[in-house]
């Protein structure tokens, strides 16, 4: 929920801006900038072949045809090495994202008075980790078998993930302010829930619009940021109820999506 500070909301952020300690600022270069070194290393060692290229094509690229569990989960951190401009546009998008995140969780929603869940990014961080690697990887397995590609790489569909999250941080930002300024404008949900709709809709079109380009995993992308848009709100209710089964309810649901997208492919 959001609190009203009785400021204008610029004035709040400016303020809550100087009051963040700057371990907060040193905190989040530095966690930025050990990903961003990992994975320029993992790709460098893969160029340089410090790790035997019969070894990456078999564990790290991932095949179509015959994947691996392996393969399923560390294709999304390695990108083609032969691709330098591509893989460079993906590191800075990473780059940009994980910035819009942090100002929008870090700085605006808590200068605005709405606060996440405890917890809440530990918990999101865990399962982008341990399933959403596996569940990009059936939807590129299912989508590669159709479009006649063998080997997939990539950390595009993760890119999609945080956008999807960023888009969620919004949509709660909005929908919390929204429930302050209800008994004003008792219209509002219904414009929040129209924007959104028109707003998520584009993402899904700019998204399709490179179904024609083979060389776009246009599904991963897509599920990518569908998936990224659900996670964090299942783990948003869990985090905050306080029944059993609605957070076992919950948690398996979340499973059984993550587990259907990830091995859907074996029965088609």
């Amino acid at each position: 929920m959001c609190d009203d500070y009785g400021m204008p909301p610029l004035a709040q952020i400016f303020i809550y801006v100087k009051s963040l300690p700057t371990k907060v600022y040193l905190f989040f270069f530095a966690f930025t900038l050990a990903i961003y070194i990992a994975l320029i290393a993992f790709q460098a060692a893969i160029l340089a072949l410090v790790i035997p290229q019969e070894f990456t094509l078999q564990y790290f690229y991932l095949n179509v045809n015959s994947p691996n569990l392996s393969s399923m989960f560390f294709n999304h951190f390695m990108h083609n090495p032969w691709s330098i401009s591509h893989m460079t546009e993906n590191i800075l998008a990473f780059l940009f994202l994980s910035v819009m995140l942090f100002i929008a969780a870090v700085i605006v929603l808590p200068a605005s008075g709405c606060s996440l869940p405890k917890h809440f990014f530990p918990a999101i961080f865990l399962v982008y980790l341990i399933g959403l690697p596996f569940a990009l990887s059936g939807i590129s397995i299912w989508a590669g078998r159709i479009f006649g590609k063998m080997l997939v790489s990539g950390f595009s569909g993760f890119n999609f993930a945080l956008l999807g999250l960023l888009f969620f941080l919004m949509l709660f930002w909005g929908y919390s302010r929204v429930l302050k300024e209800q008994p004003a404008n008792p219209l509002s949900p219904y414009g929040l829930l129209f924007g959104a709709i028109i707003m998520i809709g584009l993402v899904i079109a700019a998204i399709m619009l490179d179904l024609e380009n083979p060389n776009v995993g246009v599904f991963s992308h897509l599920g990518g940021f569908l998936l990224g848009l659900l996670i964090p709100a299942m783990v948003g209710i869990v985090l905050v109820s306080e029944r059993m089964k609605q957070k076992m309810g919950i948690s398996l649901f979340l499973i059984a999506v993550l587990v259907a997208c990830a091995g859907f492919w074996v029965v088609l």
